[in-house]
């Protein structure tokens, strides 16, 4: 399955008081060359999207440079509470299911971790 939204993998980087998130492939609408506006390096990685922080936390001024890649970030809430949903779910019969559907939760766990904070 696959949006309009710019491939991942993406990550998240700590940049002065903002998080940025970057991505190894260019996204559809971005060519600017500013770091917090658009790449870092003439291969990338290239900027997703910005918060911006001051003393004070987050402030309202969120950027993303797609409206494809804003709406993905808009819905991962939603998202990580059904996926979250469906470990919950299946994970007691992760033995006696068939291998591939074994490897869909183990990724879904993963994935679920990362978004936590607790996988690298």
């Amino acid at each position: 399955m696959s949006g309009k939204w710019t491939p991942g993998p993406w990550k998240v980087e700590c940049l002065g008081g903002s998080s940025t998130v970057l991505s190894a492939t260019r996204p559809r609408y971005n060519n600017t060359r500013s770091p917090s506006y658009g790449y870092i390096g003439e291969g990338g990685p290239f900027c997703i999207a910005s918060v911006f922080c001051d003393r004070h936390g987050p402030r309202l001024d969120f950027v993303a440079f797609s409206h494809d890649d804003a709406r993905l970030i808009a819905q991962s809430p939603e998202l990580a509470d059904v996926l979250e949903a469906m470990v919950e779910r299946f994970g007691h019969d992760i033995f006696t299911m068939p291998p591939e559907d074994r490897d869909l939760l183990t990724r879904a766990a993963a994935v679920l971790a990362k978004a936590k904070g607790e996988g690298a």
